[in-house]
């Protein structure tokens, strides 16, 4: 039986991957390149009898897309191609990053501390992209990257060296989602959201200054969130009247630009006709709520069948959620992207202090033992992050 994936609304076959890679053969790589608007691979190859290939590239043309169409990067590029039977490997760049970490968690597998998350569940329909949110830190950034996660940050929480971090993967494939923080704005009662923290002209000044590093370093690669009031139609589309101009200057630097599309009196898609106009395009992704069903599947079923976007975001909605698969059922021809906080979801310790470490906590104590016995540059923020989850997006 022949698989199939669907990628875009798509379907594509072995088949159409291998006569993308003919047409790479023909072409030669810079033409081929060229002739579809794709970058060469940086981090990661498709391997296909002895000769390596951009991965993302033969890909998005064995799907009929061209770059500017194919949203994600190398989790879900990956993680297509090997359903489909082919191999995903680093380039020699990529393998020199990940040498001494590969050294380091066989080291903690031997001493009985395994702590690696199991393979993402398998979809009928592959997201592009799922960002490990909360992943704030330089460390942390460096590990995620290097076992090939998508990373998600808060720009309020960005320091000076994270966020060099965060420059220093243009080129990678690696797709960063940056927010706003805008969630800390409000607080949640019985009576719906409260603002207990208002955000003024300083705090968004502070993020954009953020945003236009990103944009300029990673293009496509960066997706970021406008402003917004989180639960409040009314107060969003004032913030995206009111910062237009810096919204659009990310777009013109090729950045997607995420706007939660938020509940209210309005339909969501009647709110996204008003994005429209208060931001002057309508080439922007819709971000959807749907953490703790703030969105429900119906819902969201009915915005795609009314916008029909080519591609929605589900925020706070993670890869393993038993929601995911009637979302993307609901999805239609739409590709979808995710993210969770993956970071603060995996720290800490069940049943308060004495209680059994979560995975990432847990990494973190057998990197300190490991990095305690060996002389390393590699922090134990970095090492955990990466034992966590190399080759849980299926990239090997």
């Amino acid at each position: 039986m022949t698989t199939t994936i669907t990628l875009r609304g798509r379907s594509v076959t072995a088949a159409h991957v291998l006569e993308a890679i003919a047409e790479h053969d023909n072409l030669g790589t810079v033409r081929f390149l060229h002739r579809h608007g794709y970058r060469a691979a940086s981090r990661w190859v498709l391997r296909h009898n002895g000769r390596s290939y951009p991965s993302k590239a033969i890909l998005g043309v064995a799907a009929g897309l061209e770059s500017a169409d194919f949203f994600g990067g190398v989790a879900g590029a990956g993680a297509a191609l090997t359903r489909l039977g082919f191999v995903i490997r680093q380039t020699e760049s990529g393998r020199i990053m990940r040498r001494e970490l590969d050294s380091l968690r066989r080291a903690c597998e031997r001493a009985g501390l395994s702590v690696a998350e199991p393979s993402w569940p398998a979809t009928d329909v592959i997201p592009t992209a799922y960002f490990a949110s909360g992943s704030n830190r330089p460390l942390e950034i460096r590990g995620l990257s290097a076992a090939g996660a998508d990373i998600g940050v808060a720009a309020p929480q960005l320091s000076p060296a994270a966020l060099g971090e965060l420059e220093a993967l243009a080129g990678s494939e690696i797709q960063v989602f940056c927010d706003s923080g805008a969630f800390s704005e409000v607080r949640f009662g019985p009576d719906g959201p409260r603002v207990v923290q208002p955000m003024g002209d300083d705090h968004w000044q502070a993020v954009f200054s953020v945003y236009r590093r990103l944009a300029v370093a990673l293009g496509s690669s960066a997706w970021l969130v406008a402003p917004d009031r989180v639960g409040c139609q009314q107060t969003s589309l004032e913030r995206l009247e009111r910062y237009a101009a810096e919204v659009a200057e990310l777009r013109a630097l090729g950045a997607r630009v995420l706007v939660p599309v938020q509940k209210g009196a309005a339909s969501q898609a009647e709110f996204a006709a008003a994005v429209d106009t208060a931001l002057g395009f309508s080439d922007w992704v819709a971000a959807i709520p749907a953490k703790k069903a703030a969105t429900t599947a119906a819902e969201f079923a009915a915005f795609v069948a009314a916008r029909r976007p080519a591609h929605v975001h589900l925020l706070g909605l993670g890869i393993r959620n038993s929601q995911l698969p009637a979302f993307l059922a609901a999805a239609g021809s739409a590709s979808v992207s995710l993210d969770s906080c993956w970071l603060t979801a995996n720290v800490g310790r069940t049943n308060g202090p004495g209680g059994t470490p979560r995975r990432l906590t847990r990494a973190r104590d057998a990197a300190k033992k490991i990095l305690g016995r060996l002389r390393s540059a590699v922090g134990a923020a970095e090492l955990a992050a990466y034992c966590c989850l190399a080759g849980a997006g299926l990239v090997r």
